[in-house]
């Protein structure tokens, strides 16, 4: 059986094939384009290129993914650290005010850094998990 990453591997191989170009000049294509929204770039691929839905779809994918900013190293010291990251850094100041706010509530409450971070007293009572800030752009 093919794995995941297999099977994308074979779509990026067809696009290529059917398309007649490889994927980083589609990459350099959406980058010229000045588009960044996925729905946005998705149209474009569809209406000035003919792609298919799923074609154009994964391109805007690995365009996403080629444009990325490399991850920061994770800070053992800070596992919260990596929830605050790219458009999300600005909020840091609001956890850590959240936080001095927690704390004060008496220490048998525990913090429990995952994708998210639960507070909890024997059971959780609150889950800090920040989004993009309103205005931003993402797809």
């Amino acid at each position: 059986m093919a794995s995941a990453e297999e099977g994308i591997q074979a779509q990026i191989r067809n696009i290529e094939a059917a398309y007649g170009k490889p994927m980083s000049q589609w990459v350099a294509i959406i980058a010229a384009s000045g588009l960044t929204k996925h729905t946005d770039v998705v149209a474009m691929l569809k209406a000035d290129h003919g792609m298919t839905h799923g074609a154009a779809h994964r391109v805007s994918l690995v365009s996403r993914q080629a444009s990325a900013p490399p991850a920061a190293p994770s800070d053992p010291a800070d596992p919260v650290g990596a929830l605050y990251t790219g458009k999300k850094t600005a909020l840091r100041p609001l956890h850590d005010a959240l936080m001095t706010a927690v704390t004060a509530f008496g220490e048998d409450v525990q913090l429990a850094p995952r994708g998210y971070v639960s507070l909890r007293r024997r059971k959780q009572f609150a889950m800090l998990h920040p989004a993009a800030p309103a205005g931003s752009t993402s797809g």
